[in-house]
């Protein structure tokens, strides 16, 4: 009889060692999987603030753009030589 609840006992231990081993390895896998996300969310805020200053810019080009068209069609309208500069 003591036997046998000495194997339980044992058998027991054994299971609990290999639970907190587990626990302790999955503790590590959410801890990097935390680190990667964390990363993850930085670059899209990073990706987020640079698409922010190409759409920026370019509406300021086309802004530029609409401008120097508009200065091109007067400069056809009123017949100005071509080759001018704006």
């Amino acid at each position: 009889m003591t036997g046998r609840l000495n194997r339980q006992l044992s058998d027991l231990e054994f299971a609990r060692s290999a639970l907190e081993r587990q626990k302790s390895s999955l503790e590590s896998e959410l801890a990097a999987n935390q680190q990667e996300i964390s990363g993850l969310k930085s670059t899209v805020a990073q990706m987020t603030s640079s698409l922010a200053g190409i759409e920026a810019e370019l509406s300021a080009t086309k802004v530029t753009a609409v401008h120097r068209a508009v200065q091109w069609q007067n400069l056809v309208n009123i017949g100005a030589p071509v080759g001018l500069s704006c």
